[in-house]
């Protein structure tokens, strides 16, 4: 994907690309990536996101950066033995909804190098937010190294410079296309563009990808097996070509999602209902569902429910059980999923808008003489 994600993130990578996508988790995942780069040099990367449901998403990741040994020399040029060089962060991350389409995330990291007996430990932060627009359209942004973990070996200094990203992604074709262009500016140096495209297959599970990494062409396959990912991509750089390998599990197979559209609309006019999509991974081991509507007291009005495999949507016209228009307000609806283990699964809450009241139209009188 040519590292366009801050726009699209929504696994346990959020934790790098945009923690405020971690939001969109909606099970605990487990993420570990490794890259032979040149000669002994390798990055490993590691993973773990747990979302709640009143509290956000919490997430910690860690990325090593191992530059294998090399001879050391003294001043004279002599030789002093082996060294090794390591570099390894401590993410931790949080995610939180702050409205149905905005998100906000944060990064403390804990940045720590060695070389040969040299070793410095400095923290930095990091800021970051999420817009869903639309179901198929979003944007965000990662501002890395607010503070920046400036580290100090000896006389040597590594500074870590302020970068922003700013990030879009598109999605079409069912969603089954998604489109990603993010633009990165580091304090004091020039821009970098990455841009990505995936497209799913066989009822998605199998996806190709393309990418442009600033300029270094990407590409891609991942393969989903429901509870287990697994991708690799290759880049083409100055040094040779790259490999990547990761494997993601999901812990929670049961992600539950509701999509309510229109997200307002009138019992009493032309377009009188709002359907509600229901997205279940699983929906063959689903042993009883129920959809409930509530006011804004908390009380339920409406209640749709059954056992086995629930339909894709349902469509609600504003009304109660007893078939009684529901008055103006915000309503939210809750997805409840119960497997055969008789494990219980909730979605988040999607909100909708009942507006019955027509607007009022004054015609004017001619008066003939």
């Amino acid at each position: 994907m040519g590292k366009a994600f801050v726009a699209i993130s929504d696994d346990a990578t959020s934790v790098y690309y945009n923690p405020a996508g971690l939001t969109r988790i909606q099970g605990a995942e487990f993420t570990g990536l490794f890259a032979p780069l040149f000669e002994d040099t390798n990055y490993s990367f590691l993973s773990f996101v747990h979302p709640t449901e009143e509290f956000g998403a919490f997430g910690i990741g860690m990325a090593l950066l191992n530059s294998g040994n090399f001879d050391g020399r003294n001043d004279r040029a002599q030789p002093t033995g082996e060294l090794t060089e390591l570099e390894r962060c401590i993410i931790l991350s949080h995610g939180r909804k702050v409205s149905r389409k905005l998100s906000l995330g944060a990064n403390v990291k804990i940045f720590t190098q060695d070389i040969a007996s040299y070793s410095d430990t400095r923290i930095g932060l990091d800021g970051a937010m999420l817009l869903e627009l639309r179901d198929y359209l979003s944007f965000g942004l990662n501002i890395q190294n607010i503070v920046s973990p400036n580290l100090k070996l000896k006389d040597k200094k590594e500074t870590f410079p302020l970068t922003i990203k700013v990030g879009s992604a598109l999605k079409s074709f069912n969603n089954n296309f998604l489109l990603g262009l993010d633009v990165e500016k580091l304090h004091s140096q020039g821009y970098k563009t990455h841009l990505g495209a995936e497209y799913w297959l066989r009822h998605r599970s199998v996806a190709l990808r393309m990418g442009l990494d600033n300029t270094e062409i990407t590409s891609g396959v991942g393969i989903d097996f429901e509870k287990y990912i697994i991708d690799y991509s290759l880049s083409h750089q100055n040094l040779g070509y790259a490999h990547r390998f990761s494997f993601t599990y999901v812990f929670e197979t049961f992600a539950v999602k509701i999509q309510v559209s229109p997200k307002a609309f009138s019992p009493l006019g032309k377009y009188n209902w709002t359907t509600i999509k229901m997205d279940i991974k699983q929906k063959d081991k689903v042993k009883k569902w129920d959809l409930t509507i509530k006011d804004k007291t908390g009380a339920t009005v409406k209640t749709y429910e059954g056992k086995g495999e629930p339909p894709s949507e349902l469509t609600w016209e504003g009304r109660d059980e007893n078939n009684k228009v529901m008055s103006d307000g915000v309503y939210k609806c809750l997805l409840r999923v119960v497997d055969v283990a008789d494990n219980a699964y909730k979605s988040g809450q999607e909100k909708v808008e009942i507006i019955t009241e027509v607007p009022e139209v004054v015609v004017p009188m001619e008066i003939g003489w």
